[in-house]
Parts: structure tokens; sequence; C-alpha cells
């Protein structure tokens, strides 16, 4: 079968189900699809919040507030029977905002490494993207530099969680603090 025989969902799954790893930043994907969920409960609400009470519907719509507000109620009732689609629809969006941040982290989770792997002294590091993940261009930028010969200095310092590491070895950082603090002696004696 060719290509165009298949519907546009049977090509979304497909690349769907290729993608061996739904989850290479849990955290991060989590937290993306929790934030999306959240929005897409929270928005509404308001909107209903806002028309239904009797105070926002006056404002909003001055005399024809009752007849605006019986038009709400009659419709909230009608999504209080179909809760189940409700759900339904909010775990599709779950799983469909679990899929886009795919694209956007599994690119991120690949640079990290690629970067790691260059800062540990690793030669020539060639990697691509899947077609239809984010960061095309920035990828290209990081090929560029993970082909570069970067010596690394022995004196790189690392922040990660808002402290620093220093790189060097113990008895180098000891023989640096010895010589400074015999430099401090000398510049108080004088």
């Amino acid at each position: 079968m060719s290509a165009e025989q298949f519907s546009s969902f049977d090509k979304f799954w497909f690349k769907f189900k290729r993608r061996r790893k739904k989850y290479v930043d849990p955290k991060q994907q989590s937290r993306l699809a929790f934030e999306i969920l959240l929005m897409v409960v929270v928005l509404p609400s308001l909107f209903y919040i806002f028309t239904i009470s009797e105070l926002w519907t006056t404002i909003f719509f001055g005399s024809q507030a009752e007849t605006i507000r019986g038009l709400f109620y009659s419709h909230l009732i009608l999504l209080k029977k179909a809760w189940h689609v409700i759900f339904l629809i909010l775990l599709f969006i779950v799983f469909l905002s679990i899929y886009f941040t795919h694209k956007i982290f599994g690119p991120m989770v690949r640079f990290q490494k690629v970067l790691e792997a260059k800062l540990k002294g690793e030669g020539d590091i060639h990697f691509t993207l899947r077609r239809g993940d984010y960061f095309q261009d920035f990828s290209k930028i990081v090929q560029q530099i993970a082909l570069s010969k970067i010596e690394v200095p022995k004196e790189v310092l690392l922040r990660s969680e808002g402290q620093l590491f220093d790189m060097t070895s113990d008895k180098e950082a000891s023989s640096e603090n010895h010589d400074h603090s015999s430099e401090n002696n000398k510049t108080s004696s004088t």
C-alpha cells in the first residue's frame, strides 16, 4: 500500500506508534501536560462562573441576564449528563499533550546527551532528529558544535540547580588555594 491510501488518522497513528519512548523526560512532560489540562479545565470553568453568577451576568448582559442565565443552566444540565464524554475528551487532551511534548523534550534530551558527550571529550558526534520534531534549526547549530574541535579547560565551572561545581582535581584546587593564600599574605605584609 502506498502512503496516499492511508487516512490522516492512520498516518498520525503510525507516527505516534513509531516513537519508541513516549516519556523521554517524564517530569517535564507530565508537568506540561498537567498545565495544559489545567488550562483546559480552568478557563471554561471561569466562563461558567462568570455567566451563571447573578452579579456577573447582570454586568455583562444587562436586561437579558435572566434569559442568558437560563440558557447556561440548561447547558450545564446537559454537561452533567455527559460527564463521561467530558472525561474522555480530557483523557484525549492529556495523551495529545504528551505526544506534542515528546516532540519538544525528545530533541532537548538528545541535545543534552550530545553536549555532555562533547564535554567528556568524545570526538565527532553525529546525530539527527526525527522529522516532525521541533528545534530542527537549533539541531544544526548543536551538530556544528558536536563536530567541532573544542578543548574543554579543566577549570570549567558547571552550574547545576543553583550550585557551582569546580571541575579541577582536589590536588590542583588545594595547590591553587595555597598559592592564593601565600599571595594574599605577601600583599598584606607590604
